[in-house]
């Protein structure tokens, strides 16, 4: 995952450099893999029926990845969100200028933590 993260890093900064949006919009949402066999981190969802993967995407409003986790199949949306999105946030200011950044996702992510770290980050 190391290395698609650097891939999406390097697109991402030629992408946002070229375009240099004033703002953009954080989609966060969580998808279902299938798995077959003894794979690690495959787990039962029973919101999808099967055994899988759940992990955690993030696009901008053009549906540029910009970051993505494995998570065991069981996993809730939630759960270590503010991980996953405080590297995204901390490059998309840093390493990309964008300072206004809106968060945008179900109520899957709607917990205290995501709250309280978007109020001390300014989203």
């Amino acid at each position: 995952m190391q290395e698609f993260d650097c891939v999406l890093k390097a697109l991402a900064k030629l992408f946002y450099k070229t375009t240099q949006p004033d703002s953009i919009i954080l989609d966060l949402d969580t998808t279902h893999s299938d798995t077959f066999g003894k794979q690690e981190f495959a787990d039962y969802n029973p919101h999808y029926g099967g055994m899988g993967f759940q992990p955690k995407l993030a696009f901008d409003a053009n549906g540029f990845c910009l970051g993505a986790m494995l998570c065991k199949g069981s996993e809730y949306s939630s759960t270590n969100i503010v991980d996953f999105v405080k590297p995204i946030i901390q490059f998309l200011k840093k390493e990309c200028g964008i300072q206004t950044i809106i968060i945008r996702g179900d109520s899957g992510f709607a917990t205290p933590d995501l709250y309280d770290f978007c109020e001390k980050e300014n989203i």
